[in-house]
């Protein structure tokens, strides 16, 4: 069942909002979204392909923290984008994209990750903490999170907040 991403990163709620599942279905952690009508893409982005800098546009993106931690974003058109981090902000340059085996599915508006490979980077699932998050309405950005922030401004990175089972067992 779908969850609404209906609040602000610092609690507040938005006026509108972004469905999202965030599923372990088969041995893979499964992300979908519902964007609201008039979502922006990345003018780059193409449908299913791996996209740098989706979040300057419309993005549901979720982040998980292990021993490391990463960001996943989906675009309203399906393209999608995975960074893996050491520290806060700061890129692993140990992060190997290809050990992850990503699948996409644009029309479903779906991205999957292999278990095996996220247990592989992040550590036994059992640690894992998350938050699933929104940027809409771009140029003029909302950002939406499902835990609140703290700070004066949005920021996502912030692995020490996440959320145990932040997921739902398919």
């Amino acid at each position: 069942m779908m969850q609404s991403l209906d609040r602000q990163w610092n609690g507040q709620p938005s006026e509108t909002s972004v469905q999202y599942l965030l599923s372990v279905e088969q041995n893979r952690l499964e992300f979908r979204a519902v964007f609201p009508s008039g979502s922006r893409c990345h003018p780059e982005a193409v449908a299913g392909e791996f996209t740098p800098e989706l979040w300057r546009w419309d993005v549901a993106e979720y982040f998980i923290a292990g021993r490391a931690y990463l960001e996943v974003n989906l675009a309203p058109n399906g393209a999608w984008w995975i960074q893996g981090f050491s520290d806060v902000r700061e890129l692993d340059s140990q992060f190997d994209l290809s050990l992850l085996d990503v699948q996409s599915d644009p029309e479903e508006l779906r991205i999957s990750i292999g278990l095996d490979g996220l247990e592989r980077y992040l550590g036994p699932r059992s640690q894992w903490r998350g938050n699933v998050t929104a940027i809409i309405n771009s140029p003029e950005y909302q950002y939406l999170s499902m835990i609140r922030l703290s700070g004066n401004q949005a920021d996502f990175h912030q692995p020490s907040v996440f959320a145990r089972n932040f997921w739902i067992e398919g």
